[in-house]
């Protein structure tokens, strides 16, 4: 991925591992039904 990149994945998508050479800012949100 590159700069100001986003990404949406649906619940139960493998994903990662992540690495970057620079770093990074991960923001993640979580939601859940409450039935």
């Amino acid at each position: 991925f590159g700069p100001h990149t986003y990404a949406c994945r649906p619940a139960g998508v493998a994903h990662g591992p992540f690495r970057s050479e620079t770093g990074c800012l991960l923001l993640e949100t979580h939601t859940y039904r409450t039935e």
